[in-house]
């Protein structure tokens, strides 16, 4: 209780000297644009292009993991996994955003509070590409790995059928019995992977399919932001920003595995929080 009375407190405090200052401040206009344009264009983008190259990241990963599963978890490491979050999530994004908006920094035209920017750089053969690079060619390389999966999945799927239909007609034929227990044998750990792939499949692919849900009408509302209406603009944003707080979800609805770490996790963070009550005979 008394962290929170803190932590409000402080907030408030802050929030009262903003007031102060800037009842104070004359001649404040630049520095309200400058803030407008840092947080209205540039890092809302900068957000939407990280939770692209994230999801790229994942489904990278679970492609590698099913097409080259010994190879890939015997190079992979901790320390790659942090250095590729760091330098190609949030690094490539800050060099895929940043540029074009130094450039053009003077095209962010602030406009009103109803439609508070207006970014209009040009139609130039480089800004078309950076366009082209901040999103769309993204969802390309999602479907890209997603198609691999599923083909990897369904050929593990009929070699699993073929294993017992070459089971049966040795069985029918008074084939040696360990041939069959070889086939069984075979069959079974086919039936492992079929199971680990399409549990991979599932969870990843519920998620690009909802970042694709997610980005498709902000992609449009980008380079069609001058014909749309603001009430529409708000919506593809706020549908935008809603995918970096539902992978955890998905991941939860489709993903075995990650429910059977998670519970467990759950459990013993509730005994550690919420402290079991011992009876009175037992303090005493």
């Amino acid at each position: 209780m008394l962290p929170s009375i803190i932590f409000g407190t402080v907030i408030t405090a802050a929030q009262l000297f903003n007031l102060v200052v800037f009842a104070f401040w004359r001649h404040k206009e630049p520095s309200t644009v400058t803030l407008i344009r840092l947080f209205g264009a540039v890092f809302p983008l900068y957000t939407i292009t990280t939770g692209i190259l994230a999801n790229v990241l994942i489904s990278i990963d679970r492609w590698l993991s099913v097409e080259f599963a010994f190879k890939y978890r015997t190079v992979i490491s901790r320390k790659k996994t942090l250095w590729a979050i760091v330098v190609v999530i949030f690094g490539a994004s800050l060099l895929l955003v940043g540029p074009v908006y130094v450039v053009h920094w003077n095209d962010i035209i602030v406009l009103n509070c109803a439609k508070p920017y207006y970014f209009s750089p040009g139609t130039s053969v480089g800004i078309l590409v950076w366009r082209v690079a901040n999103g769309p060619i993204y969802m390309l390389v999602l479907f890209v790995c997603q198609l691999r999966m599923l083909m990897i999945a369904i050929s593990h799927g009929l070699q699993r059928r073929r294993n017992r239909l070459r089971a049966r007609r040795r069985l029918s034929s008074l084939a040696p019995v360990p041939q069959s227990r070889l086939v069984t044998t075979l069959n079974e750990t086919l039936g492992s992977r079929v199971r680990i792939v399409w549990s991979s499949v599932m969870a990843s692919m519920a998620v690009v399919c909802f970042t694709m849900l997610a980005n498709i009408p902000a992609m449009v509302g980008f380079f069609l932001q001058n014909s749309i209406s603001t009430e529409t603009r708000y919506a593809m944003m706020v549908l935008n920003l809603s995918q970096h707080c539902m992978s955890p979800v998905l991941y939860l609805l489709f993903w075995r595995q990650f429910r059977r770490i998670l519970f467990p996790c759950c459990g013993r963070l509730q005994v550690v929080v919420v402290p079991v009550p011992r009876p009175r005979y037992e303090r005493a």
